[in-house]
């Protein structure tokens, strides 16, 4: 939940975080042939970072409108100001742009040194959160026990999107692998989930003996493969023990983390 503020603030424009949804507009990324409707968040944010910031700007002043921000930043005159003001999303001392990102992009490549705009609080925590694990198979095993109608042991959880765009290409993948409420498809060979994600399912039948014996438990190996050359993108595995059948996630461990993720993204598993 947030409370805006009406009265315009005044910010350091060092603490306000790159804008990287900028459709197709941005001069700068246009220039490198690439737009927010056509790449990954993540992708959007390295084109940024690998390019001297003198160099991005000197691309966006061959643009319109990033040049006409940047002409007016320069001037002292904050673009759209009593029409179209800024918004700006306050995390502690941290902002990020709600309203108003490519006039805050113009002035973070142009050096503009604050900027002028409406500003909310939020409590919610906003840090990227660091990578987890290095790129291989990760392995995990659930029993099935048929005698008992409970499954125990551990199952994975992955979450994969390399495309963020309105054409999406690539789809996103969110969901267990491996398991489900009616069980899943058991195949020993790898089915890839996207480029570079994949996986596969072993199934080991318990023993049968007479009906009035009881069933070995089966038991159900998952293993899932993430390659090192994977896109740049958002990929995410935790492992979550299963607490009378269903995955807890009060206990998730995470195994493999690379992307743009939030803390809120990440608080319950979906």
């Amino acid at each position: 939940m947030t409370t805006p503020h009406k009265l315009f603030i005044t910010v350091d424009t060092a603490l306000i975080e790159q804008p990287t949804q900028l459709g197709n507009q941005c001069g700068f990324l246009l220039g490198q042939k690439k737009t927010s409707y056509t790449e990954s968040e993540e992708t959007i944010l390295k084109t940024f970072h690998d390019i001297p910031r003198q160099s991005r700007l000197a691309t966006c002043q061959t643009y319109h409108p990033c040049s006409e921000f940047i002409a007016a930043w320069r001037r002292g005159e904050p673009p759209f100001l009593q029409d179209d003001p800024i918004c700006l999303r306050r995390h502690g001392d941290y902002y990020v742009v709600s309203e108003g990102k490519h006039r805050v992009c113009a002035a973070i490549q142009a050096n503009i040194p604050t900027i002028v705009g409406h500003v909310m609080e939020s409590k919610e925590p906003l840090e990227w959160l660091p990578s987890v694990g290095e790129p291989g198979t990760f392995t995990a095993e659930f029993v099935v026990d048929l005698t008992e109608q409970r499954r125990t042991g551990h199952v994975f959880f992955l979450w994969v999107d390399f495309d963020k765009s309105f054409y999406r290409s690539v789809p996103a993948f969110q969901g267990y692998v491996g398991f489900g409420p009616r069980g899943s498809t058991v195949s020993e060979n790898w089915q890839e989930i996207a480029p570079g994600i994949r996986f596969r399912h072993h199934r080991f039948y318990g023993s049968k003996k007479r009906f009035w014996h009881r069933h070995r438990p089966d038991i159900h190996r998952i293993d899932v493969y993430i390659d090192r050359s994977h896109p740049l993108g958002k990929v995410w595995l935790a492992e979550l023990p299963l607490v009378w059948s269903t995955p807890d996630s009060t206990q998730r461990i995470d195994r493999y983390r690379r992307g743009l993720f939030r803390p809120a993204s990440v608080q319950t598993v979906r």
